[in-house]
């Protein structure tokens, strides 16, 4: 089978890796493009490694322009094309759906995120087949976008199946404590710093957290400028720049982060997800400042069930006091939502191989 993924950004690789490794592994022919333009400051090298050297599956860069992508999908002969997210701003890749369904080939959108479908616009052209997370999803999908049921396939989460099965973890703890300079015997809590458009600015926080107890501060990506800094007292800074989770040695890295940490914070980020997913103690502060981006958002909600909510700062210093002696008492309701919002066929059942699985069986 011959499957042409077409993918805004080389970053966004990651949400769909496991779905092309399991198309890959199966012996299937796969194309994966990219915009050049959304791409060109992505630092993915692992991405472009295994892209560039698979035996089954090879990458370009996608057209912009219908004639562009006509010719795409012409050379490539797909019998699928797979479109993510396809309904961001300047979402290119949306054509591919568009052409593709002109020449009655079967399409399929991957649902790219936990809010993709809320907090994102409208898909130009529709798809044959969506693919989403769980069941909330699909009635997201149902209620804002106008799919049809029928047409939606529940998948679970790709882009965390990087967090199951078998970890190798490449340092003790002590060695990890000792690389990036925090004392392995003093407790210290886990920041997860959040993207520009969700809360530009934490570091008033950072600043009134500290006095309270040692803090690793991760900072997203693409918002780690206003932190680097702060490699003060009480502040360790890991990664500088914060890090895209993409092989196995950044997911050995950030796993023995969470291990040394007495517990995680975060204002809204997925990385709030990856430490319920780990099993560790989550916490985070409804603030005013982030009514608009945090409480006000759909998606934050669904993760609230799975986390200690605090309302004010001093209910958080004590929260995360209390958390760094062990008092946790989520770690059934941390799973529980996993199963239902992660991996809804099964804690053992990998997402990317049930949409791969899906895309050669049911779509065509």
């Amino acid at each position: 089978m011959r499957i042409l993924f077409a993918i805004k950004s080389i970053s966004h690789f990651a949400y769909v890796s496991s779905i092309v490794r399991s198309l890959d592994n199966g012996g299937h022919a796969v194309r994966v493009l990219f915009d050049f333009d959304c791409s060109r400051e992505s630092n993915v090298k692992h991405s472009l490694d295994f892209l560039s050297s698979s035996r089954n599956t090879d990458m370009g860069w996608m057209g912009k322009e219908k004639p562009s992508v006509l010719q795409d999908i012409e050379g490539f002969k797909p019998d699928v094309v797979v479109v993510s997210p396809g309904n961001h701003r300047d979402s290119a890749e949306i054509q591919y759906v568009g052409v593709a369904k002109d020449l009655s080939v079967p399409t399929v959108i991957m649902a790219l995120s936990w809010d993709n479908l809320t907090t994102k616009g409208q898909f130009l052209h529709k798809p044959d087949k969506l693919f989403v997370w769980n069941e909330t999803h699909k009635q997201d999908a149902v209620d804002i976008h106008g799919f049809d049921s029928s047409n939606i396939y529940v998948t679970g989460a790709p882009f965390f199946d990087k967090w199951f099965g078998s970890k190798v973890l490449l340092e003790t703890k002590y060695q990890f404590c000792k690389r990036i300079g925090v004392d392995y015997f003093e407790p210290a809590f886990m920041y997860m710093g959040s993207s520009a458009n969700i809360a530009i600015d934490e570091s008033w926080l950072i600043e009134e957290l500290r006095h309270h107890t040692d803090i690793i501060l991760r900072p997203h990506p693409a918002n780690y400028r206003r932190y680097l800094w702060m490699n003060k007292k009480g502040v360790t800074v890991y990664p500088r720049q914060g890090r895209l989770i993409e092989n196995d040695e950044d997911i050995s890295d950030f796993h023995l982060s969470f291990e040394y940490a007495s517990c995680v914070f975060g204002i809204n980020t997925s990385a709030m997800i990856d430490a319920i997913v780990l099993d560790k103690p989550c916490v985070t502060l409804i603030s005013g400042r982030y009514t608009e981006t945090q409480s006000d958002k759909d998606h934050f909600k669904l993760i609230l069930p799975a986390m200690y909510v605090c309302n004010s700062l001093g209910e958080l210093v004590d929260r995360i006091l209390n958390l760094s002696h062990g008092n946790d008492s989520m770690s059934e309701q941390r799973k529980k939502w996993v199963k239902d919002f992660i991996r809804p066929y099964g804690l053992e059942v990998s997402a990317g191989e049930v949409a791969a699985k899906f895309i050669v069986e049911n779509v065509i």
